[in-house]
C-alpha cells in the first residue's frame, strides 16, 4: 500500500506477499482502502481485464500486478486515477467509427448524386429510369430542353461525380449537358442509343469557359483540345468498378489516335472513336461490365 497526499494505491503483488493476501486479496485491498469489497470488485470489473466474469470468479483470477487506487473517497482504477476514461474513450472511438461508415455508406449509396439529380416517379416505360439531371453546380444545360435527362441510379452516380470532380478543377468551366434519356427510356429520335439512361451528349471544352457557338469542333476559334482531353480522362478514369464506357463518340482524330491503344473497353477496342455526327460534341455510353 503507497499513501499519496489523497491518493491510496493498493497493488496485488504486494498483497500476495502476506499471509492475508494469499487468503484473500479483493478483501485485503479491500480493508487496506478502507472500503467495501464491491467498491473494489466495480473498480477491477471496470480495468476490462476480469471481462464477462463472476464477483467470486474475479477474487479467484486476480492479476499478479493489478493496481487499485482510492482518489478523493472513490476506489479508481490506474487508469482513472490518471484521468484516462476508457469508457468514454470507447464511445468517442465507437462514434468515430460510425460517423466514417455513415460517410462510406454516403458515397455508396449516391450522397453526391443527389446535388445533381431528383428522383421523379415513372409511370411508363422503365422505373428504374427515374433521376432528372435538373440543380447543382459545375454544369449547365445546352440545346433544346424537352424533359430529357432522365438516368438510371448508377449513371447518375457516375455523372454526377464527374461533374463534381470537374468543378473543382475548373470552378469556372462548366459542363454543357444536353441529352441523356426520355423518363422511362425508350426510343428518343434521332438518337440511335440515348434509350437506357446509361448515354449523356456533353459539349468539348473551350480556352474562355463559355458555351461554343453552334457548329463542329474545327471550326470553333476557342476549342480547346488540352482541356477536353483533361475531362476525357477524367470521364474514363471515374468508372467505378464493374462499369465502363463502351464507347466515347467524338470526332478529333488528334485525340482519337492518341489515345486508342490507351484506353480501350472490356471487349478491347478503343474507348475513343470516331461516329458520324459528333463532330460537335461528345456521346459517353455507359454499361455495366
Amino acid at each position: 500500500m503507497i499513501t499519496n497526499g489523497s491518493k491510496i494505491t493498493a497493488v496485488v503483488e504486494k498483497w500476495q506477499n502476506t499471509p492475508e493476501g494469499k487468503k484473500n486479496t479483493v478483501e485485503g485491498i479491500a480493508q487496506a482502502l478502507g472500503v467495501p469489497v464491491q467498491d473494489v470488485i466495480g473498480a477491477l470489473k471496470r480495468s476490462g481485464h476480469y471481462n464477462g466474469m463472476s464477483d467470486s470468479e474475479i477474487k479467484k483470477s486476480l492479476k499478479v500486478g493489478e493496481t487499485l487506487v482510492l482518489k478523493n473517497g472513490k476506489v479508481m482504477t490506474e487508469e482513472e486515477a490518471k484521468g484516462i476514461d476508457w469508457g468514454e474513450i470507447g464511445k468517442n472511438l465507437w462514434k468515430s467509427i460510425s460517423e466514417g461508415v455513415q460517410g462510406w455508406w454516403k458515397g455508396l449509396s449516391g450522397d453526391t448524386t443527389f446535388h445533381y439529380f431528383t428522383k421523379i416517379s415513372v409511370t411508363n416505360g422503365n422505373p428504374q429510369i427515374c433521376y432528372i439531371l435538373n440543380k447543382g453546380e459545375g454544369w449547365e444545360p445546352y440545346g433544346v430542353q424537352d424533359n430529357d435527362k432522365a438516368a438510371t441510379l448508377p449513371f447518375a452516380s457516375y455523372l454526377a461525380r464527374v461533374i463534381d470532380d470537374w468543378h473543382k478543377r475548373h470552378p469556372n468551366d462548366p459542363i454543357r449537358i444536353n441529352d441523356i434519356s426520355r423518363p422511362g427510356g425508350g426510343p428518343f429520335p434521332p438518337h440511335k442509343t440515348h434509350q437506357t439512361g446509361e448515354s449523356v451528349d456533353i459539349k468539348f471544352m473551350t480556352t474562355d469557359g463559355k458555351a461554343p457557338a453552334p457548329g463542329a469542333y474545327y471550326e470553333c476559334r476557342t476549342y480547346d483540345r488540352q482541356k477536353t482531353e483533361e475531362f476525357l480522362i477524367l470521364a474514363i478514369q471515374s468508372v467505378p468498378e464493374g462499369w465502363e464506357l463502351r464507347q466515347v463518340n467524338f470526332n478529333d482524330e488528334s485525340i482519337i489516335e492518341k489515345y486508342k491503344n490507351i484506353y480501350t473497353n472490356s471487349l478491347g477496342r478503343p474507348i475513343i472513336r470516331y461516329a458520324p455526327g459528333h463532330d460537335d460534341h461528345i456521346d459517353f455510353q455507359y454499361r455495366r461490365k
